[in-house]
């Protein structure tokens, strides 16, 4: 009966630690950095406001570290690089090194008559790959796009 009670005590002794063990790993989290967007007939005011939501989607969801719009300016202007016009994933990637993440998160919102166009990739600056592309159109005033931001950031 002893032995019996002891096996039962080790083997929950067992699930115990194999629980916090996975538990540990699933608090990880990744590193990432959101390049502000590429835009057309939209103000800088807009598409700052509109970059930041996105910041703000991805802290919210609670599995990445956000490096700091602030910040991240900061050390790249150290390091003489320029965040505007980098659209090629060459530049996204050295952004991405010299930020120290894992993920870039880039994108460009474009206009057509009443319609916008948020298009959004996910980039593996390790792999030096894109590792996830989500779209979406809206029509409707700038002051709406919140929303259609929100659904595209979660898809990624």
């Amino acid at each position: 009966m002893k032995l019996l009670y002891n096996m039962f005590l080790y083997l929950l002794y067992y699930i115990l630690v194999l629980s916090i063990q996975l538990l540990a790993q699933d608090q990880v989290k990744t590193n990432v950095a959101v390049l502000d967007f590429e835009s057309q007939d939209i103000s800088s005011y807009a598409n700052t406001a509109l970059s930041n939501i996105v910041r703000k989607e991805f802290i919210q969801i609670g599995n990445f570290n956000v490096v700091d719009r602030g910040n991240m300016e900061d050390i790249l202007k150290e390091q003489g690089f320029q965040q505007t016009g980098c659209t090629s994933q060459e530049c996204i990637i050295e952004a991405g090194h010299l930020l120290g993440v894992s993920k870039m998160i880039s994108g460009s919102i474009s206009k057509l008559g009443q319609m916008f166009i948020i298009d959004l990739q996910l980039t593996d600056v390790e792999l030096g790959q894109i590792e996830k592309l989500e779209s979406e159109k809206f029509t409707g005033p700038i002051e709406q796009l919140i929303g259609p931001i929100s659904n595209v950031t979660k898809r990624l």
